[in-house]
């Protein structure tokens, strides 16, 4: 599938085919961290053909046992159809987790390939930045802003993520007009 940042190749079982993982966003690293996300634009992150058949990393929180898990490079993307080739709703599932925890391939939570392919949705689910990586708010970020302020930047993933849903969910046999966000908790 050919997309604004570059070509993605998924997977297909009995039911759909799956893309995992796909980028919708610059790593927010080094000089991005607390900047709101960058699109990924044509070459801007990664080059030649992606394979998305692996879920990308989570963004950085506690496990149950309190221990650190995730990668502050964690913005992606997880997309589900049942065709590629005909105009379908968009189901777009943003997980809860009180903005400190959790993710787009929560097990349980997001769509499957049985899901997408009974109701004739395409299904995506996405990661976004957590805890103070998505929301902290200090003066010191805010003076070096364009717009003079700080935090949020886990509701800026999502507006980035939908933007990056809207430019080319058509590719996957997604319908941009008439897209459903569903959320759960915080989502």
């Amino acid at each position: 599938i050919a997309t604004d940042g570059g070509t993605i190749r998924g997977t297909r079982n009995s039911n759909a085919w799956v893309f995992k993982g796909i980028p919708y966003a610059k790593p927010p690293i080094n000089d991005m961290r607390w900047k709101p996300p960058f699109p990924c634009g044509h070459n801007h992150c990664w080059q030649g053909t992606f394979n998305a058949a692996f879920y990308g990393k989570v963004c950085p929180q506690l496990n149950s046992e309190d221990q650190v898990i995730g990668s502050e490079d964690c913005l992606y993307l997880n997309v589900w159809t049942p065709s590629v080739d005909i105009k379908q709703p968009v189901l777009v599932f943003i997980h809860g987790g009180e903005l400190t925890y959790g993710s787009g391939h929560d097990s349980g939570i997001h769509p499957t390939p049985e899901f997408v392919s009974n109701l004739g949705v395409v299904g995506i689910s996405f990661n976004y930045r957590l805890n103070a990586f998505g929301f902290l708010s200090l003066d010191a970020l805010s003076d070096g802003s364009k717009s003079n302020t700080s935090g949020n930047y886990g509701f800026m993933d999502q507006i980035m993520a939908l933007s990056w849903i809207h430019t080319n969910i058509a590719r996957f046999g997604g319908d941009p007009d008439r897209v459903i966000l569903l959320g759960q908790s915080s989502g």
